[in-house]
């Protein structure tokens, strides 16, 4: 049996487990992480309302009416 990730939301469309959003000026370690599906990049521009968790299953973000930029990795 597979051990649940609790520290992760699971994503209120697809179930799957929703991945952290990091917002800033990438590194080149982010991008690396990027690649790796650990996060995912957000952006220089951050709002009140930016949200924090995105799915990389059917890529809409944590406020569940706005698609994951085109810039994530597949």
């Amino acid at each position: 049996m597979t051990e649940q990730n609790t520290d992760r939301p699971l994503c209120p469309k697809c179930g799957a487990a929703m991945t952290p959003i990091m917002y800033g000026y990438p590194s080149s370690i982010s991008f690396d992480r990027a690649e790796r599906g650990e996060i995912v990049l957000g952006g220089c521009v951050i709002t009140p309302d930016s949200p924090d968790w995105a799915c990389r299953t059917c890529r809409t973000d944590s406020d569940d009416d706005i698609d994951i930029p085109s810039f994530m990795p597949e």
